[in-house]
């Protein structure tokens, strides 16, 4: 799994930091939930020090190989493995809905330094074309037949009116990626429960090319929040 998040996984984090992050650089950078570094490698240069954390080994391997430029660690977000005041930013794209919530908080007021922040964002696989319908179907007969998508998150239900951390404000996001049909079959099947399955992939390369052409353009539609201390 870690090898298909690290090179068939699109490549949505950029376009949503970049945002997201405009005109803010320097300091020290902590990815919570890092996977295969995907998410890591866009703060770096961004930030001075990076280090990306997550609960699995295999994932931190994979992410050390393809994000030479910033640290890993196996942490999680319940206990993250920084010293008190020592990090400006923390970023967690869509990995807060796997962890306890009071207790990330806890920690990451304990290591924020003043002034810093958590960016928490999410979206959903792409499953609709930015300029003509048709995969919406395709996309859910595949999920009918194999798998039920995991819905992307919603935090302000989940942060409790006694949490340590405030949310300041969410910011609804799309991007459209350019990809070719194979990139966008490879991104659906690193998702899939079993992505080796030869019916799974013999439905999806006779039922795709209806839907998806050489080359298309594909919506991701998400959102970013700010926290901060409260």
């Amino acid at each position: 799994m870690a090898e298909r998040y690290a090179h068939a996984r699109p490549a949505v984090h950029p376009h949503v930091l970049a945002d997201a992050l405009a005109g803010r650089t320097g300091g020290r950078a902590l990815d919570v939930g890092c996977g295969a570094g995907l998410s890591t490698g866009p703060l770096v240069g961004r930030a001075a020090a990076v280090l990306g954390i997550d609960p699995f080994p295999a994932m931190v391997t994979a992410a050390r190989a393809l994000v030479p430029g910033a640290a890993f660690a196996v942490g999680r977000a319940e206990g993250l493995p920084v010293a008190d005041g020592s990090v400006d930013l923390i970023t967690a794209a869509g990995a807060l809905d796997f962890a306890d919530l009071e207790a990330f908080s806890a920690e990451a007021v304990r290591v924020l330094a003043p002034g810093g922040a958590v960016l928490a964002y999410d979206f959903s696989a792409g499953r609709s074309l930015a300029d003509r319908p048709g995969l919406e179907r395709w996309y859910a007969a595949f999920r009918d037949r194999w798998d039920s998508p995991r819905p992307v998150f919603d935090l302000r239900p989940a942060l409790a009116a006694g949490s340590l951390l405030r949310l300041d404000r969410t910011t609804p996001f799309t991007v459209d990626l350019a990809m070719s049909r194979d990139a966008y079959l490879a991104a659906v099947l690193s998702d899939a429960p079993d992505p080796d399955d030869a019916a799974l992939v013999s439905w999806c390369r006779d039922t795709l090319p209806a839907a998806f052409g050489p080359e298309e353009q594909v919506r991701y539609q998400g959102w970013t929040a700010w926290l901060h201390p409260a």
